[in-house]
């Protein structure tokens, strides 16, 4: 990131006029929950941050093969169905988040395990139709995990006897 700030004209812009300008749509489609437009500008932000990091210099490279399967994918199942049924963004790497809403989670799932980790298994939720339109060849294990978590009650302290970290900020051994 700090080459970034060192080289990329696009990050300067993106921080003075873009993000400011998207924070107040991106409020409201929270406040009204407009997933549709949630899940654009959700999209949107992602690819731009890319681009920071396309335009950086010398470029930084975090998105996979994989990853751009991800886009791909949601890109295309999106399409399929006509509305925005997924979105996506990255973590400082590779690592796709997906936001599905609750009505939707079984069937994106289960595409995402039929296109990256196993295309034999067909869970509930498969849809033959819709993969049939997004048409993507399945590549098996190309994913390893799927984490499937929902909204919470926000953060909390845990006592010390359910804390997964010791003291020093490092994993208990199980």
């Amino acid at each position: 990131m700090k080459t970034s700030v060192q080289t990329s004209n696009l990050l300067k812009h993106r921080a003075t006029t873009l993000v400011p300008e998207q924070i107040k749509p991106m409020k409201d489609a929270i406040d009204s929950r407009n997933f549709s437009t949630f899940g654009e500008l959700t999209m949107r932000d992602s690819n731009q941050f890319h681009a920071v990091c396309l335009d950086t210099y010398p470029p930084v490279f975090y998105l996979s093969d994989v990853s751009r399967r991800i886009i791909q994918m949601v890109t295309k199942l999106n399409a399929a169905a006509g509305e925005i049924l997924a979105a996506y963004t990255f973590d400082a790497g590779p690592n796709a988040t997906l936001f599905v809403q609750s009505k939707h989670v079984a069937m994106v799932k289960a595409m995402c395990n039929f296109l990256f980790i196993d295309a034999e298994d067909k869970p509930d939720g498969f849809d033959q139709t819709l993969a049939d339109k997004v048409n993507m060849a399945p590549e098996a294990n190309s994913v390893r995990y799927i984490i499937h978590t929902k909204g919470g009650p926000g953060p909390c302290r845990l006592p010390d006897s359910k804390s997964l970290l010791d003291h020093d900020g490092q994993p208990l051994p199980l």
